[in-house]
């Protein structure tokens, strides 16, 4: 009997420890669940605001770009200004120059005109003296003049036109004369290493050059005008 109270009491404190021991657990995984909902997620929340904190300071308002102040970007800004001006100057100039040598013609027609000449001028690298010189002499900085088989505002010839790709009507367009006028002279000024040779090969053509058939009176005029052109930018550009 005794040992069989002995078995219970033992059978009884087993049970007792081994709940003692689940209840024991559960709280220790409470602590870290429940209450981890509680505790340990609140320490994630408070981590979470933290960095929400931290992204909201790098919101747009604190990552204004601001150029800082440099000496040396406010130099080119400025050289660039001053190249704009003097290219606007050059443009007014040599307007107010056609319409000197032209008061019948519109606004618009010396404006072309002077934009055909700073056009041709640019791509081709020749001297826009020159060039204006050419028109003055030719046209009277005329679009539309025709004058037998030349045409247009620098006389380019119908064969010559074609020569370069272009058609009539295409030459009495005075970018694409000034162009191809341009290109001509400019050619033949280097075959000749001469600006008179050139200037008489453009106006007589290559075959009279060639067999002594020509005079220099033309490029003589045409390089006279030339100076007057300068002369007067040149005035235009100093005031």
């Amino acid at each position: 009997m005794k040992k069989l109270n002995l078995f219970i009491f033992m059978l009884v404190q087993t049970i007792f420890l081994s709940s003692t021991l689940a209840y024991a657990d559960e709280t220790l995984v409470n602590n870290t669940g429940s209450d981890a909902n509680g505790g340990f997620i609140a320490t994630q929340i408070e981590n979470e605001s933290t960095d929400e904190e931290d992204i909201n300071t790098e919101s747009p308002d604190n990552n204004i770009n601001v150029e800082p102040v440099n000496a040396e970007t406010a130099v080119v800004k400025e050289v660039k200004s001053a190249a704009e001006q003097e290219k606007i100057k050059l443009r007014s100039a040599v307007i107010s120059f056609i319409k000197s040598k032209n008061n019948r013609l519109s606004d618009a027609a010396a404006s072309k005109a002077a934009d055909a000449a700073i056009y041709a001028s640019n791509k081709n690298n020749f001297d826009i003296n020159i060039i204006l010189a050419v028109m003055w002499k030719e046209s009277y900085f005329t679009a539309s003049a025709r004058n037998s088989s030349c045409y247009g505002i620098m006389q380019v010839s119908k064969n010559t036109g074609a020569g370069f790709g272009f058609s009539v009507k295409d030459l009495l367009d005075p970018y694409r004369n000034a162009d191809v006028a341009s290109r001509l002279l400019k050619g033949q000024i280097s075959k000749y290493k001469n600006t008179v040779m050139g200037l008489t090969a453009y106006n007589a053509g290559s075959g009279n050059v060639s067999r002594g058939n020509y005079t220099t009176a033309y490029a003589n005029n045409v390089i006279s005008k030339s100076n007057a052109v300068k002369a007067y930018i040149n005035s235009y550009m100093s005031k």
